[in-house]
């Protein structure tokens, strides 16, 4: 989830920020001297509105308050009114309830379908210079600008640093495998399927990453992929997105609570209160 895409063309902050700060700093400093909005956001997603801040608030806490209690977090064991999960939510709203630093500012960051939330990006003039999006990203946005030369026209870099005791971790989603009956055939496919030449057909379809270590990053036709494999091989460690593990009501909740907190970032306590207690009774269940 912790990708940010750009159009090298436009862009002319940092590609390797030192700190999640720096680039923040620098984003306020764009904002001042050129009277663009740096950002741009896309919440809107049907009845899944509100995924993509979301995601984003998720990866934020893994990689600033650590993977310990990330995972306590998403296994229900510590409260959503935790000073690291309300600082996580603030950290987002730097950029995303800042009207000055996103396109159309809230109106625009709740209604835009997350599949056009870069499109601004290349407008002319350009409208922003940022979009915070997943591995996915890059193929939606070219299939938006179908004339776009990847690495030329549109590249990508790791969000910067949270917090310098967890750098280097990547926060990953994807798909599981489950064998519902277990039979010999059943059992073989789920162990093939763990295999590095299985993996190796999974990446060479230009969809998705493998996530066996195994498969080399030429593999991947598509240069985004091949990209983001290479961010994965680096990473110190690599951990699910909390809101991919949790029960479906609790998924739901955080989901809405990220339209509710770009809309009213001063309710973000009662925000938090009412996550907590959607936690309290998903769990019980």
């Amino acid at each position: 989830g912790g990708l940010i895409w750009y159009d090298p063309n436009a862009y002319d902050g940092p590609t390797d920020p030192e700190s999640w700060e720096a680039l923040i700093q620098w984003s306020r400093e764009k904002a001042a001297a050129d009277g663009v909005t740096p950002w741009c956001i896309g919440l809107e997603s049907g009845a899944a509105s509100g995924w993509p801040a979301a995601d984003f608030i998720d990866d934020i806490l893994l990689r600033q308050a650590g993977p310990e209690f990330h995972e306590q977090w998403w296994r229900g064991e510590v409260p959503w009114t935790a000073p690291e999960v309300k600082r996580a939510f603030e950290t987002y709203g730097e950029f995303a309830t800042d009207e000055t630093l996103t396109y159309g500012g809230v109106t625009t960051s709740l209604t835009l379908n997350f599949a056009n939330g870069a499109d601004a990006m290349y407008s002319d003039p350009p409208q922003c210079y940022l979009h915070q999006q997943a591995t996915f990203m890059g193929g939606i946005i070219a299939s938006n600008f179908p004339d776009l030369e990847p690495g030329v026209d549109l590249d990508f870099f790791p969000a910067p640093t949270f917090n310098p005791e967890f750098e280097g971790i990547q926060s990953v989603s994807g798909e599981i495998i489950s064998v519902l009956n277990e039979t010999e055939q059943s059992t073989a496919l789920a162990r093939y399927m763990a295999t590095p030449e299985a993996g190796s057909l999974v990446g060479a379809t230009g969809r998705w990453l493998s996530p066996n270590s195994q498969v080399e990053a030429e593999i991947y036709a598509d240069p985004f992929l091949r990209r983001a494999s290479e961010v994965l091989q680096e990473a110190s460690g690599s951990h699910y997105l909390g809101n991919a593990l949790m029960p479906t009501a609790l998924v739901e909740a955080f989901w809405q609570s990220g339209l509710d907190y770009v809309e009213n970032p001063d309710e973000l306590d009662q925000i938090l209160s009412g996550l907590d207690e959607v936690r309290v009774e998903a769990y019980a269940d």
